[in-house]
């Protein structure tokens, strides 16, 4: 690496540093919340930087060995169940990691080598900062700790984002293409993100019966990761989602059930191929889908439908999840 290069890498990376602490609102000092979405961001950055390549994985794996092998330590030997306990809600991973995926993108825009600048500005930041906070008493976030949290959101934005994709083929190859239409498709795929959310719920407190509160709070979320999606992907436009209007138990959705049966079938067997097995993280991965076929459902040049009848769609597939029980005969 020249000079030129490395001195154009040094003064970008303080600028994205300094940008990172605007965007967190972190004043003098950062505590342990603003490292973790801090690590977040960086989680997205890398990620980012991943996709351009053929084979995205073997990079990834050698990128956390080199960040090891600079860091001189090993992540944390952490059985995953008692780690995902420790990591941030799968929402606020999408939420930070997507951000962090738009700034390597902008980030490329001004290096000369693009995105292949940005993935070694992204790593210098990690290993500068990792250390630090492991000595910073209102962090106490030791190095190995932080390492294996930055590989498992690094993990975890990799299959959300060919998760997403994914589905959005099985939807649109496998059913409508087959009959299905559009709205019960997207209706559909929005009632299994909940029927996901829901389970994770259940598996907290031991049954899937929720009362309305948590019904409400569990939709809004997968709505915000719906409207999100929508926004990164539908062009020119920045979608405006209000919340949910309140659930209706009442509600007679029986109808859905076959058709959740039926596409649940394929989702499942593709988190089983990738061994992705949190139901909170099927739930945000599902309803990402959901975003992006919105998206291109209502595109202006050549959608289905207007944006805000695909918003309305979506949301009374939430909404049909809710007399969805998948131990009824």
């Amino acid at each position: 690496m020249d000079t030129r290069t490395m001195t154009e890498q040094t003064e970008h990376a303080k600028k994205l540093h300094e940008h990172i602490a605007k965007i967190l609102r972190v004043g003098e000092t950062i505590d342990r919340e603003k490292a973790v979405q801090t690590l977040m961001l960086y989680g997205g950055m890398l990620s980012e930087t991943l996709f351009e390549y053929e084979e995205p994985d073997l990079v990834m794996e050698q990128s956390f060995y080199r960040i090891a092998d600079l860091l001189e330590t090993e992540p944390e030997q952490a059985e995953l169940d008692d780690l995902l306990k420790k990591l941030p809600p799968m929402g606020e991973i999408d939420y930070f990691t997507e951000k962090g995926r738009g700034l390597a993108r902008e980030a490329a825009r001004q290096l000369d080598k693009g995105l292949d600048d940005v993935h070694e500005i992204v790593i210098g930041l990690i290993i500068s900062d990792l250390p630090e906070w492991e000595k910073d008493q209102e962090i106490g976030m030791p190095v190995p700790h932080a390492l294996r949290l930055l590989m498992e959101v690094v993990i975890t934005c990799a299959i959300f984002e060919t998760s997403a994709l994914e589905f959005c083929d099985i939807l649109i190859d496998d059913f409508i293409s087959e009959g299905w239409g559009v709205d019960i498709s997207l209706a559909s795929l929005a009632a299994l993100s909940a029927v996901y959310a829901m389970e994770a719920r259940a598996a907290e407190n031991g049954s899937i019966a929720l009362d309305l509160e948590a019904k409400q709070e569990l939709h809004d979320g997968l709505a915000r990761v719906m409207q999100g999606e929508v926004n990164r992907h539908a062009s020119g436009r920045d979608s405006k989602w209000t919340a949910l209007n309140p659930v209706n138990d009442e509600q007679d959705n029986s109808h859905y059930r076959e058709m959740l049966e039926e596409l649940r079938e394929p989702i499942d067997s593709f988190f089983e191929h990738v061994g992705f097995d949190d139901p909170s993280g099927r739930a945000v991965a599902v309803a990402k889908a959901a975003g992006r076929m919105v998206a291109a459902s209502t595109a202006d040049d050549g959608g289905y439908m207007p944006g805000p009848v695909g918003q309305m769609i979506v949301l009374r597939g939430l909404q049909a999840s809710l007399r969805y029980d998948p131990d009824a005969e």
